[in-house]
């Protein structure tokens, strides 16, 4: 303890990467070779990091990866669990550099891949620690990450490529971290009213949970392959269950929750249709490799009165535990008028033993405070917070200049920093999580915020893609948006005071201007 305590208070350590080793081959190993690929390190093994074998003997079998993980491999040789040299994005040597290097050895490298300097080693070991905590060791030569679980093995590798600036960590000696909130998910839809996903294939769908993970996200919700939408879309390269059993089985080999969000959309009241209902998800179950939690919504979409839609659930809840015994299952309280929300926490009040938990999204009449005193308790709440939508949204945004109102409308890219550490406070009070109700990439900004917020609700509201957590966790810190741009865009939100929110977010594109400003919420009166 001693000891921690004198790592987190020393000065913070500044290695480069840029010939960062990372040994290992379970995911969160291989997804963070992959990321410092990526942006440029090379490893080059130093002569005493490899085993060394005598002269003339046969060399020895790469290791077996146990995991299976599925995952895309930079290192080569599937499975390879020593220090192994990375190939250059692109192929080849760095073109003003023979092998690699500088071409004069005795000045100091340009952009170094470390020429006659030892690689850094990063190491992932077991620990006795909470199943979502981590605990980072740096020093100049070797950054030791222990973690009890595969998931906090990510969620690790995430704190590092958050506090990379290209390829140099600046990082305390020691770091400890654990989340704050249990349930920190979004929701993924394979499926034509998407704005991006139903165009998606499998590898980039899983690149995509990658980075979810990486940000500290615990659960992906996937959206059944029956829905209020059209059985498929004419840009899906795969059938929807196809995809729906590709995703979940790379989710669950992250070691993250795979969650399904699937509406009751049937008429109850007609004789066999709870059967038919029973029978279809069984069905849908039996070819899913994992299962961690069932969401169904009381509306948005669906139909069903309480009287009905608890009896029905119940019935799915049985066989749903029949494939996974440990799996959830929670209800929500949308699209119900006052008398369907009475009938509903009437039903809660019989204490069902099959209901995990309540979730509270769009459309839900009462406050996320009325929630919290009706059930007072009973159950966890969690939130389904809408985080795509602008304009007939959950949150519309207040004073939008009409011309942008009306053009944008519901879902163009929507950076709200400030309001979205506002909603935040509002909705989390009192509930275990959140999984975020997303449409697609354009509110990537507020998921990421979402996960960062879960982890630490003391996370600062950023002002700009530079500090933005996790921003640059995939693709490489956002560029910082034109002065001049920014103003156009706090003059489409009315009087913009210095209140708003501009100009931190997305790169420009054509019709972009506007959406990245945002006004105080007008919130209910209990925030």
């Amino acid at each position: 303890m001693i000891l921690a305590t004198l790592l987190a208070t020393a000065a913070p350590v500044v290695v480069p990467l840029d010939t960062a080793c990372v040994v290992g081959t379970d995911p969160a190993a291989q997804v963070l070779r992959e990321r410092l690929v990526e942006r440029g390190a090379m490893c080059r093994p130093h002569p005493t990091t490899s085993p060394q074998r005598r002269l003339g003997s046969p060399a020895a079998p790469a290791a077996p990866d146990t995991m299976d993980s599925g995952l895309r491999r930079n290192d080569g040789v599937s499975g390879q669990a020593t220090l192994h040299p990375y190939p250059r994005a692109g192929g080849g040597p760095e073109p003003h550099k023979p092998n690699g290097c500088d071409p004069d050895p005795g000045s100091p490298p340009s952009r170094g891949y470390g020429c006659g300097r030892a690689p850094v080693a990063i190491r992932f070991l077991p620990a006795k620690l909470a199943p979502e905590a981590f605990a980072i060791t740096t020093t100049r030569t070797a950054i030791t990450i222990r973690a009890a679980t595969t998931r906090a093995r990510l969620f690790a590798a995430g704190y590092l490529l958050r506090h990379l600036d290209n390829l140099t960590l600046t990082a305390p000696a020691h770091v400890a971290e654990a989340p704050a909130m249990a349930i920190r998910g979004t929701q993924i839809g394979y499926r034509a009213k998407n704005n991006s996903y139903d165009a998606w294939t499998v590898p980039m769908l899983t690149r995509r949970i990658e980075d979810f993970a990486l940000l500290g996200g615990n659960r992906i919700q996937f959206v059944a392959p029956v829905s209020d939408d059209a059985a498929t879309s004419p840009l899906s390269p795969l059938p929807a269950t196809e995809t729906l059993i590709a995703v979940a089985q790379a989710t669950h080999r992250l070691g993250i929750d795979v969650a399904l969000f699937y509406p009751l959309l049937r008429d109850y009241g007609k004789p066999g249709s709870a059967e038919a209902e029973v029978a279809d998800f069984t069905a849908l179950a039996a070819k899913l490799p994992a299962l961690d939690a069932l969401y169904i919504p009381g509306g948005d979409p669906g139909h069903t009165a309480p009287d009905r839609l608890f009896p029905v659930a119940g019935r799915v809840a049985t066989a749903l535990r029949q494939r996974f015994p440990k799996a959830e299952l929670l209800l929500s309280t949308q699209g119900f008028d006052a008398a369907g929300l009475d009938a509903f926490h009437a039903q809660l009040a019989k204490r069902p033993r099959w209901l995990t938990a309540i979730f509270v999204g769009p459309q839900t009449r009462d406050s996320i405070a009325d929630h919290r005193r009706r059930i007072a308790g009973r159950y966890p709440i969690e939130t389904y917070p809408d985080t795509a939508h602008t304009m007939h949204a959950q949150f519309p945004i207040p004073d939008w200049h009409p011309a942008f109102a009306l053009t944008q409308g519901r879902e163009p890219v929507n950076p709200r920093p400030a309001a979205t550490t506002r909603i935040f406070a509002y909705l989390a009070p009192g509930t275990r999580g959140f999984v975020t109700y997303s449409e697609g990439v354009n509110d990537d900004w507020n998921v990421t915020q979402w996960f960062r917020l879960g982890w630490n609700p003391a996370t600062p509201s950023p002002r700009s893609p530079a500090n933005m957590p996790g921003c640059s966790s995939a693709t490489g810190p956002l560029p910082p948006c034109h002065r001049r741009w920014r103003e156009l865009a706090r003059r489409s939100v009315g009087q913009c005071r210095d209140r708003c929110d501009a100009g931190a977010g997305e790169r420009p594109a054509p019709g972009a201007l506007g959406r990245l400003a945002d006004r105080p919420l007008s919130l209910p009166r209990d925030v």
